[in-house]
Formats: structure tokens, C-alpha cells, sequence
């Protein structure tokens, strides 16, 4: 598998996160009324417990005596992000519960 080194580089692209929400609201993607208005906080929330998975479990050697919280910060706005995010959450939003 290639290794996709321009992800660990290159940061998300989320200005229009909200319009795309939408989009897919209009295509039967079953997101909540309003959950265009909250995306981005829900995306930056889950954006950061990956980004301090990865801190918390990179060797300290390897940290090379970078500021955790700075490095949190900074991958937290990449792309490999999104694709862990979406990996983790693959199959997990199948079961939606028939509305009564």
C-alpha cells in the first residue's frame, strides 16, 4: 500500500463542511435537522482525541521534545485525520433505528 506521505502534510479542507452536510441531507444521508450548524464542532472534537491518541502513544523519543499540546494542535488539521476518522467510524452508522 503507498504510503501517502502529502496526508501527514497536508491540512483538511473544511470551509464548506456545512453546505456538504446539506447536499447529502438532500441525497437521504440521514443526518439530524441542523447538524449542518454543528459539523464543524463535532469535527474538530473528534479531530482532537486522534490527534492526542497519536501523541500519547508515539514513542517520546521519536517527539524529539515537541510540545504535546502544539503538536496536538497541529495534527488535528490534517488530512490522515479525516481518513483515521473515517476508517474508525466505517459501518458504525448502518444501523439506523426505523422512525415510528
Amino acid at each position: 500500500m503507498p504510503a501517502y506521505p502529502w496526508m501527514r502534510e497536508d491540512d483538511m479542507d473544511i470551509a464548506d463542511i456545512d453546505a456538504k452536510i446539506r447536499a447529502m441531507q438532500t441525497l437521504g444521508v440521514p443526518y439530524p435537522k441542523g447538524y449542518d450548524k454543528k459539523a464543524k464542532a463535532d469535527l474538530h472534537a473528534q479531530a482532537h482525541l486522534i490527534a492526542e491518541d497519536i501523541v500519547n502513544t508515539t514513542d517520546p523519543i521519536a517527539l524529539k521534545g515537541r510540545n504535546k499540546k502544539d503538536l496536538i494542535k497541529e495534527i488535528e488539521k490534517k488530512d490522515i485525520v479525516a481518513i483515521i476518522a473515517y476508517l474508525q467510524r466505517l459501518g458504525t452508522d448502518v444501523k439506523v433505528k426505523p422512525s415510528k
